[in-house]
């Protein structure tokens, strides 16, 4: 979202991609290789806090949804469809 406010939709559709890219990737890789089930929801977790807490860029980065959403898609494909779906309250 911080790209698609302060540069522009195009930016912040292909960030969204990658992030969510990236989500799919670590999951599809650990589910793929990994020797435990939960495996998949742990490299995920880990993905999304090096990616939110960059030490790199002390200790900030964006707000781990693209990741997220590439890994729920990944883990449960229902789950996104499902929660966009549902009626919102008030």
């Amino acid at each position: 979202m911080n790209t698609m406010v302060n540069i522009g939709v195009i930016p912040g559709l292909l960030t969204l991609a990658s992030d969510a890219g990236k989500g799919a990737l670590v999951v599809y890789l650990s589910m793929r290789y990994g020797s435990v089930d939960s495996i998949a929801i742990l490299s995920l977790f880990s993905l999304i806090l090096a990616h939110n807490f960059n030490p790199l860029l002390n200790f900030s980065g964006g707000k781990g949804f693209g990741n997220l959403a590439g890994g729920l898609i990944m883990i449960s494909p229902l789950t996104i469809p499902t929660m966009i779906g549902l009626p919102h309250s008030c």
